[in-house]
């Protein structure tokens, strides 16, 4: 058995004498190959990109949204500067009135997303649970 391979030009031959005897050689011809044309592929067509950020004329609606929100709280802040007497457990003090909202509403805010968070990981777990004791009952049939 003899198999020939080309690399860049040049032909190397396998023999497989395995099945000869030492007196029988088999015939070695040596097999010439062009020289593989090495001419450039043809361009490939361009892909489409993307507008320069200074071309695109729409802004990102979160942006909008959180500059709209900031611009309502600095108008709420601004609007809201008379100090009010604060009494909480034993902590005593006057703040002004837009502090004490805003920092009102981002307490809530933060331990709205903590109870949040173990809800929705109980309920994950639970549909997990469901969905596993619907597999073993249908792989049970």
């Amino acid at each position: 058995m003899t198999s020939a391979v080309k690399v860049r030009g040049w032909a190397l031959t396998f023999i497989d004498m395995s099945d000869n005897t030492p007196d029988e050689v088999p015939d070695i011809s040596t097999e010439t190959f062009d020289e593989p044309d090495l001419a450039e592929p043809p361009p490939r067509p361009a892909e489409p990109q993307p507008p320069p950020m200074s071309a695109r004329t729409e802004l990102p609606f979160g942006l909008v949204l959180f500059l709209l929100l900031a611009l309502l709280v600095v108008l709420f802040t601004v609007q809201n500067t008379q100090d009010v007497e604060l009494n909480f457990l034993t902590w005593e003090g006057r703040y002004p009135l837009a502090l004490i909202i805003i920092g009102t509403i981002l307490v809530t805010v933060i331990l709205d997303e903590i109870l949040g968070l173990f809800l929705r990981r109980r309920r994950r777990r639970r549909a997990a649970e469901r969905a596993e004791l619907k597999r073993l009952r249908e792989q049970n049939r």
